[in-house]
């Protein structure tokens, strides 16, 4: 085989085993949860804000994020128990969630997940807001 056509050969499998960003991949391993790794209960004060990169605990292809993003989709969900306590919402960015402390609560649970097809388990915990 000539050196050409084997480095060629070499390169095709080497694109070959490189995901691409198809729907189906997508669906399938964007935005799954890294094992063992949760978002931890957060303490804030009234009027705080503050931002957590789920790309902390989610495993995020960035191509899926950028087709997702392109195509007006949404990457997670989040909640909240109590939103005039704690409200939350992912940024444009699609892969930050952002918590804003509004009111004193004892604990309010916040719940985040992949959305897609099959989106699984999600990341719960807790948010305590005291006052200033």
């Amino acid at each position: 085989m000539e050196m050409k056509t084997m480095i060629s050969v070499a390169l095709a499998a080497v694109v070959a085993a490189i995901p691409v960003c198809t729907g189906a991949m997508c669906d399938i391993e964007n935005a799954r949860l890294k094992h063992g790794i949760e978002i931890p209960d957060l303490d804030m004060l009234v009027g705080e804000t503050m931002e957590v990169d789920l790309g902390d605990y989610y495993n995020l292809i960035p191509r899926c994020v950028e087709d997702y993003r392109d195509h007006g989709l949404d990457v997670f969900e989040a909640t909240s128990a109590d939103p005039a306590a704690v409200a939350v919402s992912i940024a444009a960015d699609l892969t930050t969630l952002e918590i804003a402390a509004r009111k004193a609560a004892d604990s309010v649970r916040v719940t985040v997940v992949g959305v897609d097809h099959d989106p699984g388990p999600g990341h719960e915990f807790v948010v305590r807001v005291r006052a200033r």
